[in-house]
């Protein structure tokens, strides 16, 4: 899986998340299982809070999740928690998860 984050005048304005990890067959993915839990967890945080619908967009396509973000402390808050739970999993399984930032 490939996570690509972008930032912009010191914000997280955009992250991509694309690709399965092939970690092992599909439905035994434990790598895969993690990414999607984190992910799907902070955005929906984001949405309990009434925050995701209107300022986040998700752009769900061919194996690809596209969040487009503003510049809110509570999205940045829960978007900065994401991503360094993904870069947990990227410490332990790096052959299956790279994290780029631009």
């Amino acid at each position: 899986t490939k996570v690509i984050i972008t930032k912009e005048d010191g914000y997280i304005s955009n992250v991509i998340i694309k690709d399965h990890s092939n970690y092992d067959e599909y439905g035994q993915d434990i790598v895969c299982a993690g990414i999607s839990s984190i992910v799907i967890g902070g955005l929906n945080a984001l949405e309990r809070k009434g925050l995701n619908k209107d300022y986040i967009l998700v752009d769900e396509k061919d194996n690809c999740i596209i969040i487009n973000l503003i510049n809110d402390e509570v999205i940045q808050t829960v978007i900065d928690t994401i991503i360094i739970q993904l870069i947990t999993i990227e410490d332990e399984y790096g052959d299956y998860l790279k994290i780029t930032f631009k």
